[in-house]
């Protein structure tokens, strides 16, 4: 299973979409330049696999996994924001059997 994705042409139209291989399960996500390249990336939870997933933006709308991590407890709902406040966006994942959250502090440099 996958989710299509149409990216921006810029000019206020859509171009050719692209998939992003979320298997079963996809059911949030939330977008920002997370690896500080200009270009937007993607965040996916994942609830029934405890995981989330970054996927990495080329500027065309084509998205390719860049990395996974595990979110006991079904994560759910994402956030986008700069937690720690240092310039970078950061997420937050809510974990819906854990009934508490998770914020992952961007790494980028």
């Amino acid at each position: 299973m996958a989710s299509r994705f149409f990216g921006g042409d810029g000019k206020g139209r859509f171009g050719p979409s692209s998939f992003i291989p979320t298997a079963a399960g996809a059911y949030d996500m939330t977008v920002a330049d997370f690896n500080l390249d200009g270009k937007l990336d993607v965040v996916t939870t994942f609830k029934d696999k405890d995981e989330v997933v970054v996927f990495l933006g080329d500027g065309t709308g084509a998205l390719a996994q860049a990395g996974s991590w595990p979110s006991y407890g079904g994560p759910q709902f994402t956030l986008t924001a700069d937690f720690n406040k240092d310039g970078k966006p950061d997420f937050a994942v809510t974990n819906y059997f854990a009934k508490q959250f998770t914020v992952y502090l961007n790494q980028s440099h």
